[in-house]
């Protein structure tokens, strides 16, 4: 999470279009339990599933969008763009490279069951990173 945003959001809605609206509107956090399936680990791989169409056979609409808000915008929790913090993590540091890298999507790579997302966190400036995501 950024304090300012680089970026802003897009309509997450497309207008009211449900064909072109986001998927994950579907399925909204509930504020009073703190229940919010798209930050959630053990919810990880139920959300990618719906963003990349796995769960319906339709990817979601505005999948590409989400990832360049949340690359942009260095979101480091949750599901977004159809991919998990460690692929995107990944990006990120390549986009510092080459920060005209066109941001892409890609399927998603298997986290490392030992891998944390505080973990990721406090990689983030190191070099090992790679290593630790083979």
């Amino acid at each position: 999470m950024v304090l300012k945003p680089r970026m802003n959001a897009p309509d997450w809605t497309a207008g009211g279009n449900e064909e072109k609206a986001a998927k994950c509107i579907k399925f909204p956090p509930d504020r009073e339990s703190g229940y919010d399936p798209w930050f959630m680990e053990e919810y990880e791989e139920d959300c990618l599933d719906i963003c990349n169409g796995t769960w319906d056979g339709k990817v979601c609409p505005m999948r590409q969008q989400c990832l360049e808000f949340s690359i942009i915008n260095n979101e480091a929790y949750g599901v977004w763009g159809g991919l998990p913090p460690h692929d995107r993590l990944v990006m990120r540091k390549a986009r510092r490279q080459n920060p005209y890298m066109e941001i892409k999507w890609h399927p998603p790579t298997p986290r490392k069951p030992d891998l944390s997302e505080e973990d990721l966190l406090d990689l983030e400036g190191g070099d090992e990173l790679e290593e630790v995501l083979a």
